[in-house]
Parts: structure tokens; sequence; C-alpha cells
């Protein structure tokens, strides 16, 4: 993928990889939906494919469509295009430039027909059962352009790096971590002043008079995490990262950042919030809304409610979804915040709110509740839930 910033112009280009193609749905008006291709400013783009057309009208046909979600106001040019294994890239469609005026718009693209684009057997476009399309964009933000950041490789801490040689070899570890249960435990070992550098928990643990894990022959039981993950987990205190593979695996990350939290390593606590909000989708995200209200993480809560009031469309999708059926079972009182995310509350009828005192403990409550303190004020109801005891308090120090 390749991003290129040129004034208030973005272009990109990503690839959609489907594998298995021969077991793809090719069922009329089924659609295959790709992730999240790519971010330019605040809207998401991705792709949505019929492999056996939309309807009658186009039964057989390949229906290719760009879907965009988010608040930018934007002009756009996409181009769609197939990757022909004789002939390299090959354009299926370029249509003219289009504008976008935030939220949600779905359906944008075109169908080809079996001779434009033959996806049968022997075709030129379908190589070890995978279909690769390519996605051309070319943006115009209207305001300032937010691009995604060069990535800048950290230089690696020549004391952890020796650390790290210690624990790779095993030697003078002085903390055993206890991993699994009955036949299937495991021992893991590190080093003490290592973990209690970046993690307040194990510094009282492993340092405190009166502590068990204090004593040299104690081990940490580690029960909720597989010896993979908590290879990982242990090795982060030395190198600050993770394997590739975990970070993109949405259930092993999602044990890791509930351990992180457990033990307060606030680094790879938030890292590991920040790769789960760029990975919210209509599938993960009430299971991430969950883990956050049990946790307590405001960031990633916030951006679940966010993505889930984007569009009635993407709120109607997630509702469908198998975690939020958990959602409304195990944690019913979410259902007042993705309400009041979705849909403003009504302003009260009264002439005296807007003077009442406002409660001592704002941070305290719940964000439906504190956009009825700003409704009743006839003040703004958007924005993190920072912004909205900010907005309040602002409010009545100038009242006073």
């Amino acid at each position: 993928m390749e991003a290129t910033t040129s004034l208030n112009v973005v272009r990109k280009e990503v690839r959609w990889k489907l594998n298995d193609f021969s077991f793809q749905d090719k069922t009329v008006g089924t659609s295959v939906p790709s992730p999240t291709l790519c971010r330019i400013g605040r809207n998401a783009y991705s792709l949505q494919a019929y492999f056996g057309g939309r309807d009658e009208s186009t039964k057989g046909q390949l229906g290719l469509f760009l879907q965009v979600d988010g608040p930018d106001n934007v002009r756009f040019r996409y181009e769609f295009c197939i990757i022909n294994r004789d002939a390299g890239v090959q354009v299926l469609f370029s249509p003219k430039t289009r504008s976008f005026h935030g939220v949600s718009w779905n359906f944008v693209g075109h169908f080809f027909s079996k001779d434009a684009c033959p996806l049968g057997a022997g075709s030129p476009f379908v190589q070890n059962d995978q279909v690769v399309f390519l996605l051309r964009l070319k943006v115009v933000i209207d305001g300032v352009v937010q691009s995604e950041p060069a990535q800048v490789t950290k230089p690696e801490s020549a004391v952890l790096a020796s650390w790290g040689n210690l624990l790779a070899e095993g030697k003078h570890t002085d903390v055993t971590f206890s991993v699994g249960s009955g036949e299937l435990t495991q021992q893991l070992n590190a080093h003490r002043l290592v973990l209690a550098a970046s993690s307040v928990v194990f510094e009282q643990m492993l340092f405190s008079s009166g502590m068990s894990e204090a004593n040299p022959d104690a081990a940490i039981q580690l029960a909720d995490l597989d010896p993979r993950l908590a290879q990982n987990f242990i090795r982060s205190f030395y190198t600050d990262d993770m394997d590739a593979e975990v970070w993109e695996d949405d259930e092993a990350l999602c044990h890791l950042m509930s351990c992180f939290h457990k033990y307060q390593v606030k680094g790879m606590l938030k890292r590991c919030k920040d790769s789960a909000v760029k990975k919210l989708s209509v599938e993960s995200v009430a299971e991430r809304l969950m883990m956050a209200d049990l946790l307590d993480l405001g960031s990633l809560r916030e951006s679940a409610l966010s993505f889930l009031g984007a569009s009635s469309h993407r709120l109607a999708e997630v509702q469908s979804t198998d975690g939020f059926a958990r959602l409304t079972k195990q944690r019913p009182h979410l259902l007042a915040d993705v309400l009041a995310t979705a849909v403003q509350p009504a302003k009260r009828k009264s002439t005296n709110l807007a003077f009442e005192k406002l409660p001592t403990n704002l941070q305290d409550l719940r964000v439906v509740e504190l956009k009825q303190l700003l409704s009743d004020r006839g003040l703004s109801t958007g924005g993190a839930k920072a912004a909205l005891v900010e907005r309040l308090q602002q409010h009545e120090r100038s009242s006073s």
C-alpha cells in the first residue's frame, strides 16, 4: 500500500486478496465484504463484491462496489482493477469524480459481465484459487488532510537488548511464571527489575515485604494465557513489542490487553488499545465495547461508540451480529449509551435547568447522562467524554 499527499489531495492504491475463491458465496443477492482497506482523513474505504449478481437483472455478473464511512466531506475518484496473471493489472472501471458528504455511502460501483470479467475455470483472473482486486483512490478532503504518518523505527535500547539476551539465554533470572494447568503447566522465567520497571503492580508484588510473590521460590500464575501468549507478554517487557501474528489476531490481542491492564503495563496497554481501535469492524465493535466497559478503557469505549453511531446503516448491521446479542444480555446498560450516540437526547422543556449547579462527580457520570446535561443547557452533545465534561465546566464558569 502506498499513500502520497500533495496539498489537499491524497492518493492510495490498496489490494484486496480473496483466497479460496471457489468457496466464495456466489448466490444471487449475496455480497462478500472486504475489511476496511484504507483510511484517508477520518473516512474508511472498503469494497463489496457480488459474485452471483445483486438481483435477477444482474444474475451471473460481477458486482463491485465502493463503500465510504466517516464524517469528512470529500470529493474522490476511484478506479477498480483486477490482477490478470498474464497481463498484470487490468482496469475494470474508472468513473468520474464523485462527492461524499459524510456519514455513510454504500454501493457506489458497477457490474461486469462474464465476457468483461470471466471468473470461471481457466480464467486469467483466478490463480491458485485466488482473486486479487486493486482499488485506486484519489481523494480531496474539504479542510485539513489527515494522512497516515510515516512509520519511524524506534532504535532498540542497548540496555533492554542486553537484558533480552539474558532472558533468551535463561541467565540470572529471578522470578518464575506458571502458565497453564495440570500436565500442561509450563514454567517461564524473567527478571524482577525488568518487570518492575514497566509495571507498578509487579513492583509491589515482587519487592514489597509481606507479598507472597516476593518469596524467591514463589511462582506467579498466568492461568489466563496460553504459553505462546505468555511468552509474548513476558518478552514485551524487554522489547516493547510482540510477534506480528499476535498483533493480527484479535482474540489473542484482547487476552493480552486484559493482562496488560491487570498488571498496569501502560505502554503496551495503549498500543493494544490503539490497535483495537484501528481494527474496529461491524463484527467486532460490540465485543470491544463490552471489553472497554469491563476494563474501564475510556478511549476504546468512546471509539467503539463513535463507530456504532457513524450511520444508521452501520448500527443496523451491528445489531444483527452475535456480539450485539451478547451485549444485550451481558451488559444491557450499554444500550443507553449506544442509543445516546445514535440519537441526540431530546431537549427538556425548562427555563431554569441551564442555571442549575452541575453535579460534582461529572467524571463518574455516563456519556448519556453528560449529554442530557448538555442538552438541558442548549449545548452541543458531540464529542468524546472528556470533551463533554470540559464543555459543561466551561459553561458553568461562564455563567457564574
